[in-house]
Formats: structure tokens, C-alpha cells, sequence
């Protein structure tokens, strides 16, 4: 199947939209913009509380490079290790087959 990377992860619809993609093993959250915008505490409830597939990027140049690292690294105090690695390069890896990338 395709697997489809959904930009800004609804943002505001974020809660409905994880509802509906727990249900799909092909769906990922981009969490580039989101985390830029919402709370750390918001996002890793919902990272916490789903299993479904979540990614980060920069979102550069909407945002600052260093702003968004440094909420991501807030992140890793929040969820687990495991979902913290899958949020930052496994899950990607795992769609892309990028099998090699540690």
C-alpha cells in the first residue's frame, strides 16, 4: 500500500484526525509545524496515548532551526525512548525502508 505522510498533522483537528489514523498502519503525522505551535505537553499525550506513526522535521524556514530542535529535544523528557527514537528518524526509516539507518 502507499504510505502518506500528513503534513502539519491537522493542527487544530489534530485529535479527530488521530482517531481516524490509529486505524491505518500506512499514515504518518508530520509533526514539523505542530510542535512549533502547540503545547509539548499536548503532543506527547497524544504521542503517548496512540500507537500510531509520528514524525519531525525542521519546517525551516517558517520556523527556526534551533527553536524546533530544542522543542524536540523537550519531547524527549515527555514520551518514551522508544518513541522518541521512532518519532525522529525510525518511523520514516521503517516506510522508506531506510533498513541500514541506526
Amino acid at each position: 500500500s502507499t504510505n502518506i505522510i500528513l503534513m502539519h498533522s491537522g493542527y487544530n483537528l489534530m485529535p479527530q484526525f488521530v482517531d481516524i489514523l490509529s486505524k491505518y498502519n500506512n499514515l504518518m503525522f508530520d509533526l514539523s509545524y505542530t510542535i512549533n505551535k502547540k503545547s509539548t505537553n499536548f503532543i506527547s499525550s497524544l504521542i503517548s496515548d496512540y500507537d500510531i506513526r509520528f514524525c519531525v522535521g525542521s519546517d525551516w524556514p517558517e520556523f527556526n532551526i534551533n527553536e524546533t530542535y530544542n522543542k524536540i529535544l523537550l519531547l524527549d523528557k515527555k514520551i518514551s525512548k522508544n518513541k522518541f527514537n521512532k518519532m525522529c528518524y525510525g518511523n520514516l526509516c521503517e516506510i522508506y525502508l531506510w533498513n541500514n539507518i541506526k
